[in-house]
């Protein structure tokens, strides 16, 4: 699938980084990082927000597109490049580890200052007015199990192939 603007790509793990491995253990899901399609460069939550290549990911990345309207997609692109610069929310991915293995809630959090990858996407998706998750603290997992994606859920297959 060619990428267009408002894509998401999910990049699946493939190497032995252990904060990689540590979100494949706490969703049991093989996608470990979101990138949204920019004009042109993808933006991602890494050790900041910032803006990178189309290419970056390659074979290891995962094309899913929004079924939303354009102008949708046009405003959450614009949220997330307003974005770019901002650290990367450790805490945020701390939490949510805490959420997800534990089931323990450090406490509520609507709009924060500091993004991980899959928190970035869902949150320019509610700015423009069109929730991609219901999660509150969303993974990989989460928005790549989301019925407003079309894309190639390449977890499906394997599973029905067992």
């Amino acid at each position: 699938m060619d990428m267009t603007l408002g894509d998401m790509v999910i990049v699946r793990r493939h190497n032995l980084n252990p904060l990689d491995l540590a979100i494949e253990l706490a969703t049991n899901f093989d996608g470990v990082h979101v990138a949204m399609v920019g004009d042109g460069y993808l933006i991602e939550a890494l050790f900041h927000v910032q803006a990178s290549p189309l290419d970056k990911y390659g074979k290891f990345g995962v094309v899913f597109r929004p079924m939303v309207m354009e102008s949708v997609k046009v405003r959450a692109v614009e949220f997330a490049k307003s974005k770019i610069g901002q650290r990367y929310g450790i805490k945020q991915l701390l939490e949510d580890g805490l959420l997800d293995i534990a089931h323990v809630s450090i406490g509520a959090r609507f709009y924060p200052r500091h993004y991980t990858c899959s928190l970035l996407y869902s949150t320019a998706y509610a700015v423009a007015g069109w929730p991609v998750t219901y999660a509150p603290l969303a993974t990989p997992a989460d928005l790549g199990y989301s019925p407003v994606f079309k894309g190639d859920r390449w977890w499906v297959k394997s599973k029905e192939e067992d």
